[in-house]
């Protein structure tokens, strides 16, 4: 009787995995397979034709996604798995966009890769939630309006005529010379890393024109995201800094009164701790109580965190063209310097990056004190929970740019150095040359 050693791939559309390994060990005697080196050759094959065969559910999120990867992964034994990773995140996702715009990259990584996924699909979310209150407010927000003066007690009056008045402020707001218009949210907003949309409305709604302006300002308000007071503390802030701009839109989506007093209940007891009151330009009372289109808290199943393991700090994020992002962005921060990393280590979530005193260049250092010049001490906030090869060990060399926020100089962009001591010199002088 002929032996018949080939056994069929899997295919995860036609059975589930243990039905086709029980058929599979079922083959190996039936047909004489008994050299273990062929029994394992055919199940290794077996094993990563699955892999590449798994592709984006259509109810699947980019980190469940991952997660079925690395699972799939684990008996294939490749010798690059984050190769294999990336190969298969790109082909096997879901939002083809996206996928088109990857393919077009050079030297792309795995972790850029993901994170880029995993930014995607929270704007497309975030879109998503804000599209989904246009109906009812297009269908009439007076009649809900009147239907809540209706329904409620006299104290809620107040909230009705509230809503009147902002919408009023609205249109007066149009009336004037300062146009609105979307700008991208910048890199440099460590405030808003991460936020899940790309483009910001300026003005913003706490009257902010410019991106600079409104970079300055939010930077005080980083270390408050440290502490985790609140998950939805970024949310709310940068529905403020950094107000999500839809081009159907032409007034401002507010965030929710209930989003604010949720992050105001959680954050103003870390705030007065430090002897800091909830200011008067976060009063709840501003914001609509959800008759009207406004951005709400989040559920109690609002999505999954990435992987630990594969979140890059965006800070640390290097897209290959150091220099010249350096020198866009400079006139924006507080200080920039090239230094060698000294020590890192992590205090309460946030880094602390302390610099060697020797070899450093001080580009730009707008306020420092006698302290911070002979021993700079440079923060990234929240960088504990996300990796950053940049930061990688004593001995680094690296450009840093960044802002002050709270009295610490919190790093919004870092980049190693990679280059000799004549590509630095030559950079520097081109520094120099920039007017602020």
């Amino acid at each position: 009787m002929a032996v018949n050693s080939r056994f069929e791939a899997f295919e995860p559309d036609l059975e589930d995995w243990d039905a086709y390994l029980a058929r599979f060990e079922f083959h190996l005697p039936a047909n004489k397979v008994d050299d273990e080196d062929q029994q394992k050759a055919t199940l290794l094959s077996s094993y990563r034709h699955a892999f590449y065969k798994r592709s984006q559910a259509a109810n699947e999120t980019i980190a469940e996604y991952v997660s079925a990867l690395r699972k799939a992964a684990r008996p294939c034994t490749f010798s690059d798995l984050e190769e294999a990773l990336l190969d298969r995140l790109v082909c096997g996702m879901k939002d083809k966009k996206l996928q088109q715009r990857l393919f077009a990259r050079e030297a792309l990584t795995y972790a850029v890769a993901y994170s880029e996924a995993v930014a995607a699909e929270a704007a497309e979310k975030a879109t998503q939630e804000v599209r989904q209150n246009l109906t009812p407010i297009q269908q009439g927000a007076s009649k809900s309006v009147h239907h809540e003066s209706t329904s409620e007690s006299e104290g809620e009056h107040d909230d009705v005529n509230h809503s009147r008045a902002l919408r009023a402020k609205r249109t007066t707001v149009k009336a004037t010379p300062r146009r609105n218009s979307c700008k991208p949210v910048p890199d440099t907003m460590t405030l808003c890393h991460g936020v899940g949309y790309s483009e910001m409305r300026l003005p913003n709604l706490l009257g902010h024109d410019t991106v600079r302006e409104a970079l300055q300002q939010s930077a005080s308000w980083v270390p408050l995201l440290t502490k985790q007071c609140h998950r939805d503390t970024k949310k709310f802030l940068c529905s403020l800094f950094a107000p999500v701009c839809l081009s159907e839109l032409e007034e401002p989506v507010f965030p929710c009164r209930s989003l604010c007093e949720d992050v105001r209940e959680g954050c103003s007891p870390v705030m007065a701790a430090f002897g800091f009151p909830w200011p008067e330009m976060l009063n709840c009372s501003r914001f609509p109580r959800g008759n009207e289109l406004c951005i709400p808290p989040a559920g109690s199943k609002d999505g999954l965190l990435p992987p630990k393991e594969d979140a890059v700090f965006p800070a640390c994020l290097d897209k290959g063209h150091n220099e010249q992002e350096f020198l866009e962005i400079f006139c924006s921060q507080d200080f920039a310097l090239k230094m060698s990393i000294r020590s890192v280590s992590a205090v309460e979530g946030d880094l602390k990056v302390v610099a060697e005193s020797r070899g450093r260049t001080l580009y730009r250092k707008d306020g420092w004190s006698e302290e911070e010049l002979k021993k700079p001490v440079l923060w990234l906030a929240g960088g504990e929970a996300c990796a950053c090869q940049e930061l990688a060990g004593p001995g680094a060399v690296v450009l840093a740019m960044g802002r002050r926020g709270a009295g610490r100089l919190v790093i919004s962009w870092v980049r190693k150095w990679r280059h000799g001591e004549k590509e630095m010199k030559k950079f520097s002088r081109a520094v120099r040359k920039l007017r602020c």
